[in-house]
């Protein structure tokens, strides 16, 4: 199951260091505040990268309506993407 999660954070990390777009981006402390505050999100899933430099984090509402993936380095987070209705697909971790 380890494997599977690092799978899908090395995904989601490719995807966004190859993103045309600008990021949003801000200090961690204020990037999780603001998600926590405007969007009421909480985190439900942290995987650490494969060199150990960078973080993603999955945040999502209770009701799963919407959910927002952190990319972190040091005191630095950017916004790596958002969307809605985040279902959980196999398995529970």
């Amino acid at each position: 199951m380890k494997k599977g999660i690092f799978f899908v954070v090395a995904l989601l990390l490719a995807g966004s260091a190859g993103s045309q777009n600008q990021a949003t981006c801000g200090s961690t402390s204020d990037m999780f505040q603001f998600i926590e505050q405007t969007y009421k999100e909480h985190v439900i899933v942290k995987g650490l990268s494969e060199n150990g430099k960078n973080t993603m984090t999955l945040l999502a509402s209770d009701d799963k309506a919407t959910w927002t993936v952190l990319v972190s380095q040091g005191d630095v987070t950017c916004l790596s993407m958002a969307g809605k209705n985040l279902r959980f697909m196999g398995k529970s971790i």
